[in-house]
């Protein structure tokens, strides 16, 4: 057999083995490097860690913006109780506090009625720029509350969205919010 064939029937037998390999692959599988292998703002890097017992329910890539949500095992894009969105944007000129903005004005006009609880915006002596808020809102189904936190720098945006539906106060799910969006990004 020459060299050709082999190669060709080699490439033929790999092909046909892949997807019986990735059907093999647990969907638990997945941690930050699959999804997110190397993010940096300015001369940091941005860790981003999706807790094990969540599973990815939504990927979205529209021009220079990619989106990745998430929900604990379980659940689903109709009955989550805790969604996480992961937003990455390159190339833009828009900062973390435009975002941060913006957001808040889309929850205000969408949810008549939605709270801005908390907001900060940041310069960091690195130059990057950090901006966070937590609004609460009232959806189809009940109050959610939802912690969003960006980094930004001259050239892109990379953020993180927790939104906690609130079972027994805000107060609670506030904090649960908050404490599950500092586990899931932060500068390095």
């Amino acid at each position: 057999m020459n060299r050709t064939k082999f190669l060709t029937a080699f490439a033929c037998v790999i092909l046909s083995i892949t997807p019986t390999l990735a059907r093999s692959k647990s969907k638990r599988d997945h941690s930050e490097v699959e999804f997110f292998q190397s993010l940096s703002i300015g001369s940091k890097d941005i860790v981003i860690s999706i807790p094990n017992s969540y599973e990815l329910v939504h990927h979205d890539i529209i021009g220079r913006k990619q989106t990745i949500g998430f929900v604990p095992d379980n659940s689903n894009m109709s009955n989550w109780n805790r969604y996480i969105g992961i937003h990455i944007e390159l190339n833009t000129s828009s900062s973390a506090g435009e975002n941060i903005t913006q957001l808040q004005r889309y929850l205000k006009k969408t949810y008549p009625g939605a709270k801005v609880l908390d907001s900060n915006i940041t310069r960091l002596p690195n130059g990057v720029q950090e901006a966070s808020t937590t609004v609460l809102f009232k959806d189809e189904t009940g109050d959610v509350i939802m912690n969003a936190a960006y980094f930004s720098d001259n050239s892109k945006i990379i953020g993180s969205e927790i939104s906690q539906r609130v079972t027994k106060s805000v107060k609670r799910a506030k904090s649960s919010a908050e404490r599950l969006a500092g586990q899931v990004i932060r500068l390095r």
